[in-house]
């Protein structure tokens, strides 16, 4: 059956999920609204993902084997077939509307180097504890107490400071200092 003679809300996908609960419907508004606070480059990405399940969709529709669409558009695409084959699992029985937000990155990229926004005084502060030989968990327990005390916000999770430490305490011009 060809695309054109499926009625129009069925083709686009605005019809409601067939046997969906509430909490799967609330599920798929969470992903639109996260799809809505990504960076416009992040939506863009999940636009093309969802265009490109929608070329394979309507390669199927036309008769084409699901092997030889999802293979035909990763080829269009430079992408692998695993990952159209993950994005289809991603949209399995997901109204067509919501593939994009069924297909948006998971991981939001960070604007500052230390992949963790933190507020410069707090990360004085923990520098300065981290450098004074304390164990880098007190250092980072503290930090967040006098944190929380003076509204340093925000202040990222231990595994970001504990990278940062890392890079920064094991410089040469910090050994010297230190020595």
């Amino acid at each position: 059956m060809r695309a054109e003679a499926l009625p129009a809300l069925i083709r686009d996908g605005y019809y409601a999920m067939p046997g969906a609960s509430a909490p799967e419907l609330e599920e798929m508004a969470d992903k639109r609204t996260y799809l809505e606070t990504l960076p416009e480059d992040q939506q863009a990405l999940a636009q093309r993902r969802a265009d490109a399940l929608g070329r394979i969709a309507d390669a199927i529709a036309d008769g084409v084997r699901v092997r030889h669409a999802v293979a035909e558009v990763a080829a269009e695409m430079g992408w692998s077939a695993a990952t159209l084959w993950n994005y289809r699992r991603a949209t399995y029985m997901v109204p067509r509307c919501d593939w994009a937000a069924a297909c948006a990155p998971r991981m939001r990229r960070r604007v500052m180097g230390m992949r963790g926004e933190c507020h410069p005084e707090a990360l004085r502060f923990f520098e300065g504890l981290a450098a004074s030989g304390q164990r880098i968990s007190t250092s980072y327990r503290r930090t967040v107490e006098v944190a929380a005390e003076r509204g340093w916000q925000p202040v990222p999770a231990i595994h970001v400071l504990r990278r940062h430490a890392a890079r920064v305490l094991s410089s040469p011009a910090r050994r010297s200092v230190s020595a």
